[in-house]
């Protein structure tokens, strides 16, 4: 593997950590707009009621961008270690 490629790989690896952090975070977001911030807050001051409706809609589409993103780089890394085996195994030949 050439350098290049691993540090691409090395990147995407970051990226892939970076999103599944991301995720947890949308968790525990989700968690408290569904609950509409009760553990917070007993009492959601006026138009905050609005924001965590809003967000509780759209979190869902973010947490599933999120998952379509690691799916993209666990697909390239695939696509990329089918792609390297055989020229692994011919270079054993020469």
């Amino acid at each position: 593997m050439s350098r290049l490629t691993k540090f691409l790989e090395n990147e995407l690896d970051r990226i892939y950590d970076y999103l599944g952090m991301a995720k947890s975070n949308l968790i525990v977001i989700s968690e408290l707009c569904e609950n509409r911030m009760g553990q917070i807050t007993p009492i959601l001051e006026k138009g905050e009621g609005e924001v965590v409706d809003y967000l509780n809609k759209e979190l869902s589409l973010l947490e599933a961008k999120v998952d379509e993103s690691r799916q993209i780089i666990n697909d390239f890394k695939s696509y990329y270690y089918n792609l390297e085996k055989p020229f692994e195994i011919n270079k054993g030949r020469k």
